[in-house]
This record gives C-alpha cells, structure tokens and sequence, in this order.
C-alpha cells in the first residue's frame, strides 16, 4: 500500500514476489559470495577487508529487510482490504486501486472538493501513518538496497520519491484462481530497479560452474548429485528471474542448468518448458495416464502393503521428531543461524529485531509440533467460532421489537453460554488442560474486541485490535456488533417510564413492569463482568458522542435560561405520588424523571461552574415568586410546579453531592420545610 497526497493504494504485499526479490539480491548475489579458490571465509570477512566487510553489511541489511517484509505481510490493516460493506461506504473515495497513479489529478481533485473527505482522509492518516510509514520505508529500504550493491558503496545515494513508486505500480499479477500469469512475470517487475548486469553475469557464472559449498565430496555417488547442489540450485533458480536473457534466448545454458541442478525434479516457470510443443504435449499425457492410474482397482496386494509401511514408517517418523523437539526443544535453535548469522557478524542494530521475529515464528512452529499444545490451540479455535456465532445470532432485535424481548433472549443466551461453560468444566480432566482458564481468557477476548470495535466509531484515533490474534483463533472472520445491539437497547425502552423508588421501568400504555434491576444480573450472568464492564463503556461512549457538540460549543450567556426553561416546561407533565415518585401525568407525554435530573446534571458539567449557578438562582427565583404569589392570594396547598422545582433541587444535590447550603441560599429554609410535610 502506498499514500500519495491522501489518496492510498491497495497492494498484494502479501505475494512472496517481494521476499523474492530480496532473496535473489541478498541471499544468492551477497549472503553467499563466491570466494577465490584461496581465500578462506575468516580472511574475506576480516576486519580489514574492505571488499568483505562491506558486502558484509551489504547482506546483514538484505537479511533484515527480508525479516520486515514478512513482518509486515501480517499486518495489513483490514480497512485496506475494503471487504466490509461500511468500510467501502465510508473509505471507498479515499481508498483506490492501482488506477490511482494513472489519474492522480482526478483523486486529488475529488478529494479537495468535499471538505468531509478532507476531513476523513485526515482522521485515516492519523491512523494509519505509523503503518503506511513502515511499508513505505520497507519499500525505499529495497530501492535503497539495490543501489548500494550497484555502487558497492554503504549508503551511497538517497532514493528518489519517484524511484520507489516504480515498485508500487501494479504488476498485473492476479492470486485470483484461474487468473493467467501476466507475461514477463516477474522478470520484468525485477526490472524496474535493474541490478549491474555483468555483476548478475558473474554471479550466475560461478553458480553453474563451481561447487561453491564444497558439497560433491561429502556426496559422491552421481544419483546424489542434486541433494549435494540443492542449496546452489536454488539460488540459481532465483537468480535466473533476474537475468531474462538466459531464460528467453539461451537455450543452451538453460539445458546444462536443468540436467546438472534438476535431473530429478520437475522444474516449472523457465521458457523452455512452455514455449516447448513437445514437452507441454508429454505433460499432457502423464496427466492422462495418472489419472488412468487412479482410477485403476486391481492394484495388487504388495502395493497396499508398501503404502501402509511408508505411511507407519512417516507417522513414526513424526512421533519421533516430536518427542525429539519436546525434549531438547534448542535442537531447532539453528534454525535461526542462517538469517541472524550476517546480521550478527555484520554487529547490525536490526539484530534484536530481526531475532524476536523468527523467534516468534519458531514458537509457532513448535507450538503446532507439540501435539497438547496442537489440541488447546484447536480447542480455542472453535470455542472463539461458537460462543461468537452463538452471541452474534443470539442477541438480533428487530427493528419493531417489544420491551418485553429483551429479558427472555438473555435468558436463552445465558442458558447456551452456561452450556458451553459446563461443557469445558466437564471436559478440562479429560484432556488434561485448563478448561476454564481457556473459557475466561477467550469469551474475556471476544467481548473485548467486540467492545473496542464498536468504542472506535466514536473515537477519531482509533485503537488497535488485536485481530491477527483473534483471526488466528477462529476459522472465519467473528462475527460481530452484538455488543452494539445490546448497548442500543434503549429502543426497546422507548415507550417505558422508569420509577426511581422500585428500580423499574413501566410501559406507558399498559402500566405493565417492563424491566428491573434484574436487567443487569441477567446481562452478568449472561456476558460475565467483562461484559458488563463492556458495555458500561459503550454506553460512556455513547453519552459523550451526545455531549460533544456542547463540549466544543463556543461560550453562551444565555445557556443556563434556556436549560431553565427547559425544565419549568417539563414540570407540569410530571406529579408527584408518595410511593412512584415523580412521574408522568399522560402516557402519551412521556417524560422519565430521574434522566431529565442525571441528564440535566451532566450537561451543565460540560460547563463552567458559573453555569450551574445561574441555573439553580434561576430555579430558586422561579419557587420563590411562585410562592409569594400563593402567598398574597392565600391558596393554601403548595403548587405542583413549585413541588416538582423543590424535587428536583433535591434530587441535583443528591446526586452531584453539592452540600445543601447551595440550593439554600436561592431558597429560604422554610419553603423546604413546608416541602418536607408533603413527603
């Protein structure tokens, strides 16, 4: 992927041709230069050897960015892919294909010509520059490369803008199956940035004449000829894409590299073989005949026989090898010499980080050797693929649902999550692992990533998931957005009213209970306390997604009276009743007391403390003349309106703890006594 100007391309970086590439420039030309016949290894690489040391560097370099490109192959961000619907919704003008460098007038116009796609592509670049930076750097890092190896100088020449987009443009080259190979491929995309000639000349010279590796002796019989070569044949084969001459034209050196490397192997992507009638047409035929073969039941006894020796003898074989490993895991510690071993003598910076990188991918590998471990990675696997498949289909509202679905589907879906927990429960002595732990460590995970996925709505610097992790353990993409649903349940409390004194919520309509406290032990049963926790910090998220245009609101004079006003005009639909409280006087005016209180009270936090004072003087001022009023016309009982103000004055200190001196110096102690008696 690259960005240009805002505008960002989408790269198969994930095709080994760009492994290949390094692997052809630093393995086969540099990490294993051929010596003169008297020189020695120790001699070449000597500190005052010039030439060595600075091939040397040379290599430890390749080897690295050979280490960063698979690195980042496991990194792309999934924005870039575009697979999900609402990513191509929402990136789809700022995210392009290769056809971005054939107009990139056309995308920078679009671009400057919608502020909100200004604005996008700014919140995307803040995102994602740390990455982009990588792929970049690893991309001028090849460029850069090849340079120095032309010039046989250390950081000779700095790398032109222009010169590194030559190996971001578009090969042609589709993974899609059927898709036929672009022609040239990948000869001229190595071509782009072209390697010395008679360097590439003499590097192919010495690999089809010399045993470089002093291999032949330690294998002398001819049938074991290849086995000795392999190493050398391979870096052959490489280094041939990087010379097209040979392999369009030189027909004859072509045959010497096949009968002398690949005697007994099948060798595909040289010319020869698909330009060749006569070979295609043998291909043919042996396809043909094997098929014949398959299809052939009369296969005599012995065959059967030898089939079920080799397959024993690979199964013990396999055994053996795990054991071996389980016992003295560091006999796979060599398997890190080969790509650390310049870095390390080169004494590169890039060691530490190049190691911690095959190490990591030995740990993989050992951890699919290790047949118990083979099994809780398996475990894990499909237990992430069932509880997120059970929550994401479990926990659907449709869009006219009723108040009353709510609690009987977290019933059903606490019931199939105790059952996948009794399950693990039951089954970790079995298998002798961690059942629970398992079940803690990956539904915790799930809910998590879920959580985080829907909070990054919210956010304009989005966190990073851990999706590699999550992917890894599931063998389809999680489904997600049931914690979105679940936090979104305030539809299915649209037409409710909720009782402080009983901790419930009422439908309008009916009078009917709705919901309780019991919501919230019903969700812990369900989700756990991670979830719980979750969604307590979904809906945070939520709340101050609708604070925010207060938040970055200008100052206003006028704001505490409007707030004022707002709330003088709530009162007459609200009464007072000794056992609900505050409450509404008509179902078909709702209005909820205790989140007008709580609501009014977080409004006015986003706000000078200036604010609230206005505001409760304003309140104070509207009781006083209320009741000066009842006063001079002798009406004896306290008006509703003024009840509702004192109520509401009560239920602010109570919940923003504000001592009650505060309210008192806007209304005299002996309204709120009178206040008292009603209660």
């Amino acid at each position: 992927m690259c960005s240009a100007q805002g505008v960002y391309c989408k790269i198969n970086f994930k095709h080994p041709v760009y492994v290949i590439f390094l692997v052809g420039i630093s393995g086969a030309f540099a990490t294993k230069t051929p010596l003169p016949p008297s020189a020695t290894m120790v001699d070449f690489l000597a500190d005052n050897n010039l030439c060595g040391q600075a091939i040397l560097r040379i290599v430890s370099r390749g080897n690295a960015i050979i280490a960063e490109l698979l690195r980042l192959s496991d990194f792309i961000p999934a924005v870039f892919r575009l697979k999900d619907r609402s990513d191509q919704q929402k990136y789809g003008d700022i995210i392009c294909d290769f056809s971005y460098f054939k107009g990139a007038e056309y995308y920078e116009g679009k671009l400057e010509a919608k502020p909100e796609l200004q604005d996008l592509d700014e919140e995307f670049r803040e995102n994602n520059i740390e990455i982009l930076s990588r792929f970049y750097l690893a991309f001028e890092s090849v460029h850069k490369y090849i340079v120095d190896l032309n010039s046989a100088a250390r950081s000779s020449t700095d790398s032109n803008l222009d010169d590194i987009c030559k190996l971001l443009r578009s090969t042609g080259y589709s993974a899609q199956p059927g898709a036929k190979r672009p022609a040239n491929y990948p000869e001229s995309y190595f071509q782009r940035v072209p390697i010395s000639g008679a360097f590439i000349s003499m590097v192919i010279g010495r690999l089809r004449s010399d045993d470089i590796y002093n291999q032949v002796s330690a294998y002398p019989l001819p049938e074991h000829r290849s086995t000795a070569l392999a190493n050398q044949a391979a870096m052959l084969y490489v280094c041939l894409f990087f010379s097209p001459s040979i392999l369009h034209t030189q027909q004859a050196k072509m045959r010497e590299i096949v009968d002398k490397y690949f005697p007994d192997n099948w060798v595909q992507e040289f010319h020869q073989l698909e330009s060749n009638l006569q070979v295609c047409q043998f291909l043919a035929d042996t396809r043909k005949f094997l098929h014949q073969m398959i299809r052939t039941i009369n296969i005599k006894e012995e065959v059967l026989i030898t089939m079920q020796i080799v397959g024993d003898l690979s199964y013990a074989f396999t055994s053996i090898m795990q054991e071996s490993i389980r016992v003295n895991p560091s006999m796979l510690a060599s398997a890190l010499d080969l790509p650390l071993l310049r870095i390390n003598q080169a004494n590169s910076a890039d060691l530490l980080s190049v190691s911690q990188f095959y190490s990591g991918e030995l740990v993989a590998y050992v951890r699919k050797v290790d047949p118990k471990q083979l099994l809780e990675d398996g475990i894990r696997k499909e237990l992430v693929k069932r509880v997120a498949y059970a929550l994401h289909k479990g926990l659907i509202f449709s869009p006219k649902a009723k108040p009353s679905e709510l609690m009987p589907k977290l019933k059903d879906m606490g019931a199939t999550m105790d059952g996948f927990y009794r399950s693990f429960e039951y089954i970790q002595d079995y298998v002798s692992i961690y059942g629970l732990k398992i079940w803690q460590e990956e539904v915790s995970r799930i809910i998590n990533y879920n959580v985080e996925q829907e909070c990054n709505s919210f956010l304009r610097t989005k966190v990073r998931l851990d999706t590699h992790n999550m992917l890894l353990r599931s063998s389809q993409k999680t489904p997600v957005r049931f914690t979105n649903r679940l936090g979104d349940d305030r539809k299915l409390m649209r037409v409710t009213c909720y009782i402080d004194q009983l901790n419930t919520w009422y439908d309008m309509r009916s009078h009917h209970e709705v919901t309780n406290n019991r919501l919230f032990s019903e969700i812990q049963n369900t989700l756990g306390t991670f979830g719980l926790n979750g969604l307590d910090r979904l809906l945070c998220f939520m709340i101050v997604k609708e604070l925010q245009i207060y938040i970055t609101t200008k100052r206003l004079p006028y704001f505490p009276i409007i707030n004022f006003l707002f709330v003088v005009a709530q009162l007459p639909k609200l009464q007072y009743n000794k056992n609900q409280g505050m409450s509404c006087r008509k179902a078909t005016d709702p209005v909820d007391w205790l989140p007008l209180v709580l609501g009014m009270l977080t409004l006015l936090k986003q706000f000078h403390s200036r604010y609230t004072q206005q505001f409760l003087a304003l309140i104070g001022q509207f009781i006083r003349s209320v009741m000066e009023q009842c006063t001079s016309q002798k009406i004896p009982d306290m008006p509703s309106d003024v009840v509702g103000a004192l109520m509401f004055l009560e239920d602010y200190v109570k919940y923003t703890k504000l001592s009650r001196k505060v309210v008192e110096a806007h209304v005299p102690s002996f309204i709120f006594d009178e206040f008292r008696t009603i209660l």
